[in-house]
Order: structure tokens, then sequence, then C-alpha cells
């Protein structure tokens, strides 16, 4: 059976895999994204030298929305709302700049491809991310070793008579429980 440090070493390298790995898939598919979505808003009368700005917009909505849907308590609905807005937004551009472009269903098919595989590795990331195993949900079952006991049935229930009970302890005014203070004060009072 794993014990529990290995169980979390191994969370550990399959998120460490998921961050590389959606970090690579995620810069190819942001890379092809990126240049459709700035071919989408050229052909749209947008200025070459600003162009490049309109995809990280779209496209950078998907990430952050991402990021803050896996860690928001409140006012999820919002991420949402925005993750769902720059994914269709973006899949759309890439779609229309597409069709505009070649008139072709199957090149409509490919540039989706992209920003939907951009959103799905970085959220199924998140969500890895967010899963961590609890300790409770990893500890191992311990094994106990049965003690075969008899029950005490000859306890002493009656008080014993002239039983010595301990003195009351004296408490004294103490400022500082530090034990060199203590020993320091004790020195002093004694003179020296």
């Amino acid at each position: 059976m794993k014990t529990v440090s290995a169980q979390l070493r191994g969370w550990h390298f399959a998120v460490a895999l998921a961050i590389v790995g959606t970090l690579a898939v995620g810069a190819l598919a942001f890379a092809m994204s990126f240049t459709k979505l700035s071919r989408l808003a050229i052909l749209y009368n947008v200025d070459e030298t600003q162009a490049w700005m309109f995809p990280l917009i779209v496209d950078g909505l998907i990430v952050v929305s991402t990021i803050a849907t896996a860690t928001m308590n409140q006012h999820r609905w919002y991420a949402w709302t925005l993750l769902l807005t720059g994914s269709a937004v973006s899949v759309a551009g890439n779609g229309i700049q597409a069709w505009v472009t070649t008139e072709s269903a199957l090149a409509v098919g490919i540039a989706v491809v992209p920003p939907l595989v951009l959103l799905g590795v970085t959220h199924l990331t998140m969500l890895l991310v967010a899963d961590r195993p609890t300790p409770r949900e990893i500890t191992a079952p311990v094994e106990t070793e049965q003690l075969d006991l008899e029950p005490v049935t000859d306890a002493v229930t009656t008080p014993v008579e002239n039983a010595v009970t301990a003195p009351e302890p004296i408490l004294e005014h103490i400022t500082n429980p530090s034990p060199r203070r203590a020993a320091s004060r004790e020195l002093v009072n004694a003179g020296h």
C-alpha cells in the first residue's frame, strides 16, 4: 500500500506534467489562434500596428477567466460568463477568418480547434491543481493489535479511612515564569 508521501509525490508529478503539457500545447494553440485573430482584425480594418492586441485580449481572457473559475469562491458566475464569452469570441473569430479567406467548412473546422484546445487544457490543469488529495483521502489504514484484557472488577469504590492527602500548593505571586529570570531573582535576593 502506498504511503501518504508517495501518493502526494505522485500527485505533484502529475500536476507538474500537466502544467508543462498545458504550457506547451497552450503556446501552440495560442500561436495558431493568434495568427487567425490578428489576420481577422486586419481584414476588418484594425490598424496593422494594433492587430496583434486583439488575439491577446480575446485568448488572454480565456486563460484569466479559467484561472478565476478554478480559484474564486464568490461571484464565480462572472468568471464563467467571461470564460464562455471569450471562448465564443475566439472560436467565432477563428472560424470567421477561415471562412472569409477560404470558404471551406473544413478550414473552419481546423481553425476552431486551437481556441478550444487552449480552453480545454488550461481548464483541465486548473481542475487537477484544485483536486489535490487531502490527507484523509490518502491515509493508509492503520493495523491495530487486539489485546485480550479482562475487565477490572476488584476496584476500590469506597474511600480509605485515615488516608493521607497531598497538601494544598502554596502559590506565590510570580511575575515572570522564565527559569533564567527566576534563578537571577534568587541570586539577587540571596545577596550575590
